[in-house]
């Protein structure tokens, strides 16, 4: 069992995350987490990829989804870097999906923005990512991992709403004893 967010907060009110030198809003309860993409077929994150905030949304439709403005911004990336996939409608919303993984930084326990050494975790993508191009009805402000992101590789999610925490590990690995 490997755990890759320990006990990461969220609050009760607005805050700010701060990317590349400029502030971004974060609304109350959402849960952000440290995210870098990758072409799919990378088997180790390359050095000096840039690390962004995405929100973790459980109710989001699809893996993962980032407005085209902030892949350039963030992670300096210019879509057709990945191989394009079939689009898709994600809310309604006809967007283009591309072939990449994402990558989850593992957070020092307690802390949201700031992150544990080590290696991140590559969540590898069946159905790569969406990117919403600029204009997109109700694209998501913030870059936004789904569930369904998770489930791909068989994560468990725990959150304490009490104590507005959040833990994410990969499952427990069982074996008979001689």
């Amino acid at each position: 069992m490997t755990t890759i967010l320990r006990g990461l907060p969220y609050f009760d009110e607005n805050s700010v995350i701060v990317v590349q030198g400029r502030a971004e809003a974060v609304k109350r309860q959402q849960i952000v987490v440290w995210v870098s993409l990758a072409e799919s077929d990378q088997s180790e994150l390359p050095r000096g990829t840039p690390r962004f905030p995405a929100v973790l949304d459980t109710g989001f439709s699809h893996n993962f989804g980032i407005r085209e403005e902030l892949l350039r911004r963030w992670a300096g990336i210019q879509p057709a870097y990945f191989p394009r996939m079939r689009d898709i409608r994600v809310n309604d919303v006809t967007v283009s999906r591309y072939d990449a993984d994402v990558w989850l930084h593992r957070n020092q326990p307690g802390q949201r923005d700031e992150l544990a050494d080590g290696l991140p975790f590559r969540l590898a993508l069946n159905e790569g990512i969406v990117v919403y191009p600029a204009g997109t009805p109700n694209a998501p402000r913030l870059p936004v991992l789904g569930l369904r992101g998770l489930k791909w590789t068989g994560l468990h999610l725990s959150i304490d709403s009490d104590r507005l925490r959040v833990w994410l590990r990969t499952p427990r690995r069982f074996w008979p004893f001689g």
